[in-house]
């Protein structure tokens, strides 16, 4: 890769290197926190994009950025697979029992667990249903707004950029679908 490459590269990386932070951190297994840092699943993002560029390079089909996005959810795909896929030492034997006390993870998910009732199942199911009518009611403007806040984590303005919106018109309509939907969870709360 030649230098101009090479810094193009670097240049598109570290101006979304904190939405990848934050995609990876809302995308990370739970059970990986305390094995994985979000911020190395970043790093070893880079290091595949380095070592991929010149094929991306050869036939961009997406935005740089959007590459480096897709890269990213690789990444953490295969940080799943290695930790949670293994055999020998697995990391809900860990979280049972790390040094013979209980784990505030495995208290968690006891607690949860024990809440859990067939009603409740039930109504969240409803709701998720009656979410789901929602956004697809919606326009897609406000579909793509949600999307670009919750799933790839982009900032207010980041997503105003990319939609071609004012901030504050970015800002009113996020506010006004979020108001939208917690309605709709609120009657099943």
């Amino acid at each position: 890769m030649i230098d101009h490459d090479k810094k193009n590269l670097e240049d598109a990386f570290y101006s979304v290197r904190d939405q990848l932070v934050r995609l990876t951190s809302a995308r990370l297994d739970r059970r990986l926190k305390g094995r994985v840092d979000s911020s190395d699943i970043v790093q070893d993002t880079y290091m595949v994009a380095f070592r991929r560029y010149s094929e991306y390079v050869a036939n961009p089909q997406v935005p740089l950025v959007e590459w480096l996005r897709f890269l990213t959810l690789q990444t953490i795909t295969e940080a799943h697979r290695f930790h949670l896929g293994r055999l020998k030492r697995t990391i809900q034997k860990e979280a049972a029992n790390p040094s013979g006390k209980l784990s505030v993870v495995c208290v968690v998910d006891m607690l949860a667990g024990s809440l859990t009732s067939p009603p409740s199942a039930a109504i969240r199911s409803e709701m998720q249903k009656a979410v789901g009518e929602l956004i697809d009611s919606m326009s897609a403007t406000d579909q793509e707004i949600i999307r670009l806040r919750h799933e790839v984590m982009l900032s207010n303005d980041e997503c105003a950029n990319k939609l071609g919106l004012s901030s504050s018109a970015a800002s009113k309509r996020y506010i006004r679908a979020i108001k939208r939907l917690r309605c709709v969870a609120s009657e099943y709360l």
